[in-house]
């Protein structure tokens, strides 16, 4: 029985998604590590009751997704509020995961209130042959709304070895912080212009509402050099933080960044943008 007891606990992760109200915890066991799947949250917590995922006393769960570069998170939040992940390890090593370990969009209504505090995110985005066949730019953590998505923290956390980008915040984000995070390892990954990236944070909302992001006390440091990525083009980028397309009022203070190679210096992408070399 997988009755979400303390002696029947849910046997699938999916299952707590299900049922989950405001207030509640889920505690994640070790006894079917790896967790390798996709498990959609569509239900919200309140103020001052988030519902709060994480690992249970004395146990520490590998959250994966063998998604073969598929347009899905190993967890999914879509149009929820009020909810914190925190302690949790996503470890994509030794197989092709999902584009995404977090997959969060806001499509109907306005949302508010996602807490990311203290995970590991780590060896997401499978190998350079894997990625130079795809189509698509991944993200270890991407976040679109389509609606107003707000105050959205990510805090504490370990960014270890993900290939193309590690957080991609795209698209009516407001009031974003992103501080006191450690992105190191990173590893190039295909774009859908051809060239190749190794980014930490990507700030981008092409057309739409990004404003008040804060970028505080971060380390970005020893990503994988560009003459070492075998999937270079004419227009390479390796950014701590990449800010492009209308995010505006934001401010970025106190961050240390090292060992992070010049992407390629000159020429222009598709639309006829000048592009140059970013590094420290």
């Amino acid at each position: 029985n997988c009755n979400g007891t303390t002696t029947q606990p849910y046997c699938t992760i999916q299952q707590a998604f299900n049922v989950a109200n405001p207030g509640d915890t889920i505690a994640i066991r070790d006894s079917a590590t790896p967790y390798d799947q996709s498990a959609t949250l569509s239900r919200s917590g309140s103020s001052g009751n988030p519902i709060v995922i994480t690992k249970d006393t004395g146990h520490n769960p590998i959250i994966r997704y063998t998604g073969n570069d598929v347009h899905a998170g190993a967890f999914n939040l879509y149009d929820v509020s009020y909810i914190t992940i925190q302690g949790l390890t996503f470890d994509g090593a030794g197989i092709f995961t999902s584009q995404h370990a977090l997959d969060i969009r806001s499509s109907v209504g306005t949302h508010t209130n996602i807490s990311l505090l203290n995970n590991t995110f780590k060896n997401w985005g499978g190998t350079e042959a894997q990625q130079g066949a795809n189509t698509v730019e991944h993200a270890v953590i991407y976040v679109l709304g389509d609606t107003t998505l707000s105050n959205f923290v990510v805090q504490g956390n370990l960014f270890d070895g993900n290939r193309h980008s590690d957080v991609r915040q795209i698209f009516n984000v407001d009031g974003a912080l992103f501080q006191n995070n450690e992105h190191k390892n990173n590893l190039c990954g295909k774009n859908t212009d051809g060239s190749a990236n190794a980014i930490g944070l990507h700030i981008v909302a092409p057309g739409r509402s990004n404003t008040g992001t804060t970028v505080r006390n971060n380390t970005f440091h020893d990503f994988q050099q560009r003459t070492a990525c075998g999937l270079t083009g004419a227009y390479d980028t390796l950014a701590a933080v990449w800010c492009d397309e209308s995010p505006a009022n934001g401010l970025v203070e106190n961050n240390a960044i090292w060992n992070i190679q010049p992407g390629q210096a000159g020429g222009t992408d598709p639309n006829g943008n000048s592009q140059e070399g970013v590094g420290i």
